[in-house]
């Protein structure tokens, strides 16, 4: 069972951090028009995605070589709490943000605490 679960979560960490990847160096570089697209993108907040997106796929290859990716995704746990405590004073100062902004970093954060959760659990 370890071992199939280890499989699914690596894949999903890969997949995961590729398309965080992705979308976050398109915004920030406004590839395919993407920064147009996402209206009112906060940068520290993509940037934090990014740094994510990265540690994300360090956890597959660690999980995958069956080390302990824990520290790792914990890590990103931490910027993405610090992320969203400056998000919401960003906000209360009136800073200019896209709602799903909020929705997608809870997301994020949450997915990011099962898979420090889960990753606990393989280790």
């Amino acid at each position: 069972m370890n071992n199939t679960l280890r499989t699914v979560v690596v894949l999903f960490l890969i997949v995961f951090g590729a398309v965080t990847t992705f979308m976050t160096v398109s915004i920030l570089f406004d590839l395919f028009g993407m920064a147009e697209k996402h209206g009112n993108y906060v940068p520290f907040v993509v940037s934090a995605n990014l740094a994510c997106g990265l540690l994300y796929l360090l956890s597959a290859y660690q999980l995958w070589r069956k080390q302990n990716a824990t520290k790792m995704l914990f890590i990103a746990l931490s910027i993405l709490v610090i992320t969203f405590m400056a998000f919401v004073i960003y906000v209360m100062e009136g800073g200019v943000h896209e709602l799903k902004t909020f929705y997608a970093l809870t997301f994020r954060l949450l997915v990011t605490a099962a898979l420090v959760w889960v990753s606990k659990r393989l280790t």
